[in-house]
């Protein structure tokens, strides 16, 4: 038997194949990995914004640098006969990390320089609560800065300083005058 095996001679489909195989198990993992983990048991909660940046679905949930959730959906509240239409998001929060939070939690929307991933940061508010969050609540949440926003945010920083400007140049003309 051991002589048979040595006069096989593997033709370049099996390779082909092999390789084949290989490269999408490793495309499978790779997704896998990049996506993270999904959150199928737990616990959800809803928390309005008034802005919800470019969060979308999927994006993490982090608490203390540690990620214990994930955004399940992003929705609005209000409609056709509604004065406001307000951003809500429901957060799914992973079952084992259900008891570290309390009504009295800070959600902000955060993001690396307005762009790349967002994210919802979950801090531990003042006073502290000894309430935890029920499944279903509806909490009220912070985006940290509106980048279409940040352009009037500038000018009216700018603008003290552009009428100095103004003042000095006009100083400066009637000097060499």
């Amino acid at each position: 038997m051991a002589n048979d095996l040595k006069h096989i001679k593997i033709n370049k489909a099996f390779w082909n194949g092999l390789f084949i195989s290989l490269m999408v198990v490793l495309v499978w993992w790779g997704y896998n990995f990049i996506r993270g983990p999904k959150i199928e048991d737990g616990y959800s909660f809803q928390v309005k914004f008034d802005d919800i940046l470019s969060l979308t679905k999927g994006n993490d949930v982090i608490y203390s640098g540690l990620t214990i959730g994930e955004v399940k959906e992003v929705g609005k509240i209000g409609g056709a006969n509604s004065a406001e239409i307000t951003p809500i998001v429901t957060l799914s929060i992973k079952e084992e990390y259900e008891d570290i939070l309390y009504k009295d939690a800070i959600f902000t929307i955060k993001s690396p320089l307005f762009v790349g991933d967002y994210w919802v940061e979950v801090t531990r508010g003042i006073p502290r609560s000894q309430d935890k969050i029920a499944k279903g609540e509806v909490l009220e949440g912070v985006a940290e800065l509106n980048p279409s926003k940040l352009p009037a945010e500038i000018q009216k920083g700018l603008k003290p300083i552009l009428i100095n400007f103004d003042a000095f140049s006009e100083s400066l003309v009637s000097l060499f005058n």
